[in-house]
């Protein structure tokens, strides 16, 4: 057998790629794979790991793993609970697997050791290559903040592009079907391309996230600060009703008869003539946009009056219920009679209809309250 063909235990691995020069650990829990790690442990501690095309096969056969992989190092086997082996490795060369067994309980393989093609890269056009990705890099944490600050510091010292690469990869969140990608391309300029490509779209997705997130969020704030004003509206309404003008001049007059100086009630009667003049811009503007909102094909202003109708109708039949619910006692000897004035039970079912028309019609105007904005032109 030719040097650079060995026969080693093989672990194929769920979605996880691992790369040459690089120290990782990871976790197995099949039976066959610890017999591998174990074997490999007694037997010059080189193992090979290669990655399933598909992380759900329990057992996959020739076809079901990629046919380059990475022959590694074992440095420690850790036994954790419920039978998990915890495997730390160190990545040595990539490989190509010419033939896979399952022999003895574990899979075996014949593999072809790759040499690494030197780069062909001068020193200017290397250094080149590492600002460009180390500004990627830059621009991609910005968005992301996804490495920490010393991982970048790290990542910022490395002048090799080759490590600074595969470093890259071991400290961002990548699909392992683009790690596998980069190890099986050949030259540094192609895993270059990988990696510039993966960074520029994702700094690309990220900044149209962020701006649906900002987009939504303006959206929702303004939506519901406006729909706070109208609830607030209409509680002011109910509240003072025909009255407001003459609570306000009950006011200044509270005002005026204050035990204070001329400085402290000229302050108070102008911040209530400025609440006063706010009030009469927040009315103008709703009043405005309910006049030109439309749900199903009616203005929410008519649908404000419907509700304001229904709550009084509403009220209406409650009260004549009520007044109803106090019965007419006549006496006859020993004998006493109630006499009801109306149909209490007819009368309830239509206070009930009414309460159902009163919430349907309420839902809508809610509606139509968040999905508008108030027209302040």
């Amino acid at each position: 057998m030719s040097e650079n063909i060995l026969k080693l235990p093989v672990i194929p691995l769920r979605g996880l790629t691992v790369l040459p020069g690089t120290t990782v650990h990871f976790d197995i829990s099949r039976k066959s794979s610890i017999k591998a790690a174990e074997t490999a442990m007694l037997a010059g501690k080189n193992l090979f790991v290669v990655t399933q095309k598909n992380p759900v096969e329990e057992t996959p056969g020739f076809d079901g793993i990629y046919n380059i992989g990475t022959v590694v190092v074992i440095k420690q086997l850790n036994k954790l609970p419920d039978n998990i082996v915890r495997v730390m490795v160190e990545a040595k060369s990539k490989g190509q697997i010419l033939a896979f067994n399952f022999e003895e309980g574990y899979f075996q393989g014949k593999i072809d050791l790759l040499e690494e093609k030197e780069n062909n890269l001068s020193e200017i056009e290397e250094e080149a290559f590492v600002r460009e990705l180390k500004d990627t890099i830059r621009d991609y944490n910005d968005i992301t903040h996804e490495l920490s600050a010393n991982a970048l510091r790290s990542l910022m010292h490395m002048s090799s592009l080759k490590n600074l690469m595969r470093q890259l990869l071991m400290r961002v969140r990548v699909k392992y079907q683009l790690k596998q990608t980069f190890l099986e391309e050949d030259d540094v300029v192609s895993q270059f391309g990988t990696i510039i490509s993966f960074l520029k779209e994702e700094n690309e997705i990220a900044l149209i996230r962020t701006g649906i997130i900002d987009k939504v969020k303006q959206r929702l704030d303004k939506n519901q600060r406006e729909h706070i004003l109208r609830e607030q509206m209409q509680v002011i309404r109910e509240e003072l009703g025909d009255d407001f003008m003459s609570e306000a001049e009950e006011l200044e007059e509270k005002i005026h008869s204050l035990n204070a100086d001329k400085e402290v009630k000229e302050q108070l009667l102008k911040e209530l003539d400025e609440c006063l003049n706010q009030l009469e811009k927040l009315i103008i503007v709703i009043n405005k946009t309910n006049m030109a909102v439309v749900s199903d094909g009616e203005l929410l202003s008519d649908l404000l009056a419907k509700r304001d109708v229904l709550k009084l109708r509403i009220a209406s039949f409650q009260n004549t219920i009520s007044i109803a619910s106090n019965l007419c006692f006549r006496s006859r000897g020993d004998e006493i009679r109630q006499l009801s004035a109306v149909d209490v039970k007819a009368l309830q079912k239509k206070v009930d209809a009414l309460s159902r028309d009163y919430r349907i019609l309420d839902n809508r105007i809610q509606a139509a309250n968040w999905t508008a904005d108030l027209i302040e032109e």
